[in-house]
């Protein structure tokens, strides 16, 4: 009788850690983790808007300039894409290119602007519109300066997690 006693023990011990396994979630990951898990997408409008009807913008030149720094204590290493919007415009998606993978050294800043985009993108129009994407695995601060002629305005972008790839 003790034998079936410790015997319905062990079962019933292993019934209940099968149970709590299946209910609590794994901490094995399923997936490799992505090295550039967050994403910071930066509004970027550049050059002279001729006719309000190219994209719906005030007829003036615009310029975008986004600051990135990196506040940690290790090197940052990022991707850089652009993703256009206009051209083509008409709630037509642009095209997306790859422009550069970047690092930073602790406490390093670079800017990004109109003039570097259109050094590494072949085929840009003179007015141009989109988002340049930063993707990393370590944060950044992320600041857009927009300046039209006669104002400037400067926006810090918002870190979100991305499972998408450069």
């Amino acid at each position: 009788m003790r034998h079936m006693s410790t015997a319905l023990m062990v079962g019933t011990a292993t019934a209940a850690l099968a149970a709590a396994m299946a209910a609590a979630p794994s901490s094995i990951p399923t997936t490799q983790p992505a090295p550039y898990r967050l994403l910071y997408a930066a509004k970027i409008v550049c050059g002279t808007q001729r006719t309000a009807d190219e994209s719906g913008l005030v007829p003036q030149s615009y310029g975008t300039t986004i600051n990135v720094h990196n506040p940690s204590a290790v090197p940052v290493t990022f991707f850089k894409r652009l993703a256009l919007t206009i051209p083509p415009g008409k709630q037509r998606p642009g095209r997306m290119v790859r422009v550069a993978l970047d690092t930073l050294r602790p406490g390093e800043a670079l800017a990004v602007d109109c003039t570097d985009i259109r050094a590494r993108v072949a085929g840009l129009p003179p007015f141009f519109e989109g988002f340049v994407v930063l993707h990393t695995a370590t944060s950044l601060d992320v600041v857009g300066v927009y300046a039209v002629q006669g104002g400037i305005s400067v926006l810090t972008v918002p870190e979100r997690p991305s499972t998408l790839q450069p």
